[in-house]
């Protein structure tokens, strides 16, 4: 069966998301799994937020890029707290050294730290 991982990230880090996958594949931690990535147009925005409480509900896995960017941003921010409503695992990647430190609702057992300019660390 094929696990579903929803991705988390804000647009301005689209860049990053090619490399960030290829470093998850590499320690095993994506592999052969089926991403579930939103785009959505003006128009869907009022129905956004069902549709990104349908497409998480699906997911095995909420992945969140967690940048300074993705700290700001609104919609990662939901995503992030609809995982944990759900009960989600999730995995929280921090690209780098320039990282913010991560919010107390991110100190859960549902929760997995991975610093791609280290080890993967515990929460």
């Amino acid at each position: 069966m094929t696990n579903h991982i929803f991705l988390s990230y804000s647009q301005q880090d689209e860049g990053k998301i090619p490399s960030i996958l290829k470093n998850l594949r590499e320690r095993e931690i994506y592999s052969g799994n089926e991403l579930s990535v939103m785009t959505l147009t003006p128009k869907e925005f009022e129905d956004a937020r069902q549709g990104i409480k349908r497409t998480i509900s699906q997911a095995d896995t909420v992945v969140i890029v967690w940048t300074p960017a993705g700290a700001r941003s609104d919609w990662v921010n939901y995503e992030a707290g609809m995982a944990d409503a759900l009960g989600k695992r999730i995995i929280v990647v921090r690209p780098d050294e320039n990282s913010p430190a991560l919010p107390a609702n991110f100190d859960s057992t549902n929760v997995q730290v991975v610093d791609l300019a280290g080890s993967p660390i515990p929460v």
